[in-house]
């Protein structure tokens, strides 16, 4: 099991930061390469660094930014191997729609990020 729930456990107990003031970015194979999405609450859906973040935080109220990689016949092999080529260029766009999601996200509030950035699913 992935134990990311535990970095982010430390990281809560050193800073003293309130889990609704985190944003957890992770890859999701439930989404098409170059699709993100952010959410508010929810389960891990399957991933399983969030579900160990959500176990340690004690809550599903925890804001999240995903990114799609789609998913590979071995899951495991999938997700620790580079990306196929010809998703490369999706792969680079998508790291750039999250970095304007994410420095949209610190001068306006999570819900105005929400609306303006799932309103197209993000899909490049």
């Amino acid at each position: 099991m992935n134990k990311s729930g535990d970095f982010v456990e430390e990281l809560i107990k050193f800073y003293k930061i309130n889990t609704q003031d985190l944003m957890i970015i992770y890859d999701d194979m439930n989404f098409e390469v170059g699709q993100a999405a952010i959410k508010t609450t929810g389960s891990a859906g399957g991933q399983r660094g969030m579900a160990h973040i959500i176990e340690k935080c004690k809550t599903k109220e925890i804001k999240r930014l995903k990114i799609g990689i789609s998913r590979g016949e071995n899951a495991k092999e999938y997700v620790l191997s580079p990306f196929l080529p010809k998703d490369n260029a999706k792969i680079k766009l998508v790291i750039e729609e999250a970095a304007n999601i994410l420095i949209f996200y610190l001068s306006n509030s999570f819900i105005t990020t929400i609306e303006k950035f799932n309103a197209n699913k993000n899909k490049v």
